[in-house]
């Protein structure tokens, strides 16, 4: 949609994001995890609206700290949004713990007995991924499912108004999340308050499937607006 309004979309895979082949266990760093954004913008001699979804969140962040003079906005959906001193899990582990007692998802531990990423059980993903969301995106949503790092949830993020700072945040509300809950993205604004915030209210866990005009709507309207 935003291609068709004349806009230019990057879409980046981060490490161990799926087309990047590296096991999310091996993701041990926020640095790592976001290298492929990080890269992108310090490749490119103009500034660019950055957005995150879920524990993308983490990378947005750190390349607001790491590459400031390459960003106008940053746009957090439904995504983890930390603060100088705080890890990207803060208010998600809990949230992650108690779907883990439900079955809904399952860590993944190396030898030593350490959590090194998350899978979510396939047979309740939709219920809890999808809930809104067409079918046939449902199929491909589910096809293109893959297992998250947990390390890059606990690293402690060093944050400077100078760079992070400098750059304003959005953030963009579901109110039909199973996964991350509005109660829980509520905690992560109401934290660390963006700019403004954008409600999508029958937005699931994945709004780019379950309300993809209305998200669009306020993309462009950030991409356009002196905000």
């Amino acid at each position: 949609m935003l291609e068709e309004v004349n806009f230019k979309i990057v879409v980046l895979d981060l490490i161990s994001g799926r087309i990047d082949k590296t096991s999310p266990a091996d993701v041990k760093t926020i640095a790592n995890f976001s290298k492929p954004l990080t890269d992108y913008l310090s490749s490119i001699n103009f500034k660019v609206l950055v957005v995150g979804h879920g524990i993308g969140g983490a990378a947005v962040t750190y390349a607001m700290e790491m590459n400031p003079d390459k960003i106008e906005k940053a746009i957090f959906v439904q995504a983890v949004m930390p603060k100088d001193g705080e890890t990207p899990g803060l208010y998600i582990n809990g949230q992650l713990a108690t779907l883990a007692a439900q079955d809904v998802l399952n860590y993944n531990f190396n030898d030593k007995g350490v959590a090194t990423s998350i899978s979510i059980n396939t047979t309740v993903a939709p219920w809890y991924l999808f809930n809104r969301s067409p079918r046939e995106d449902k199929i491909l949503g589910m096809a293109l499912l893959t297992d998250s790092p947990y390390a890059i949830l606990n690293e402690v993020m060093h944050l400077t108004p100078g760079n992070y700072g400098s750059i304003k945040r959005f953030y963009i509300t579901t109110y039909m999340d199973r996964y991350f809950p509005a109660s829980v993205q509520k905690q992560i604004y109401t934290n660390n308050p963006p700019k403004a915030k954008f409600i999508l209210k029958n937005g699931d866990h994945s709004p780019f499937f379950s309300e993809a005009p209305y998200l669009f709507n306020h993309l462009r309207s950030l991409a356009n607006s002196q905000w």
